[in-house]
């Protein structure tokens, strides 16, 4: 999920000192917003294939003033198993109900200190008790900016997505280590084969997951424009 290490160690609403928010109020040029995606991602030369831009330029709409903006760096995962399934959670938030219900990779933020790899790891391991070692994620080749509503917050977020490959079928999600909005937030979980995803018109999160799973998975390097998820 969403909140940083800090503020895992509550249950309810996060402390205000745990968190940097801040009012976003954007520039319109034109109609849009030029947003500067800076990799703030602490990870080794080796762990990022793409290239090492220090600021990538990207036209994005401007930022809904609905709710204070929250900005950070982030990994999801793509978990696939030996029957070429890949491990989405079915997911709502309580506090937005006309969002729906989606599915969406595992992932959180990355905290201060870690690398992406890092970050990928303790991630699995919090929201599904999946053990992983660093050197079995693959390198992040899909790179992208986005930003949502979750909770009381607008997330304005630079991701890296990265694979991992499991040695079995995909295992039931262990749940022990989540905390009570995870548990709300995440109420199911299912393994998608690979052309389910292809040819859902189900609602994912990443939005362009369908379109995008094949070059990901091919090792194809992707710089993803901004995406306004919601």
């Amino acid at each position: 999920m969403w909140w940083s290490r800090k503020e895992r160690r509550h249950s309810g609403a996060p402390r205000r000192s745990a968190v940097r928010v801040f009012m976003f109020f954007p520039r319109t040029l034109g109609g849009s917003l030029s947003c500067a995606v800076t990799p703030r991602l602490g990870s080794p030369p080796q762990a990022a294939p793409l290239p090492r831009q220090e600021v990538v330029k990207i036209d994005c709409p401007s930022l809904p003033s609905d709710l204070p903006v929250f900005e950070r760096s982030a990994v999801r995962v793509v978990v696939i198993d030996t029957h070429e399934r890949v491990l989405l959670f079915h997911t709502r938030d309580v506090d937005h109900p006309d969002l729906g219900e989606w599915w969406e990779l595992p992932g959180g933020g990355i905290d201060p200190g870690e690398t992406y790899l890092e970050a990928a790891v303790r991630e699995l391991r919090e929201e599904t008790g999946i053990v992983a070692e660093p050197s079995r994620i693959r390198p992040a080749n899909w790179r992208r900016r986005a930003s949502f509503r979750h909770r009381q917050r607008r997330h304005l977020q630079d991701e890296v997505i990265v694979a991992l490959h499991l040695d079995e079928a995909g295992p039931d999600v262990d749940e022990s280590n989540r905390l009570d909005y995870e548990l709300e937030d995440y109420f199911a979980f299912r393994w998608w084969p690979f052309d389910e995803i292809r040819s859902s018109h189900a609602r994912f999160c990443p939005g362009r997951l369908p379109e995008l799973l094949t070059p990901f998975l091919r090792g194809d390097a992707i710089n993803e424009p901004f995406e306004l998820w919601s």
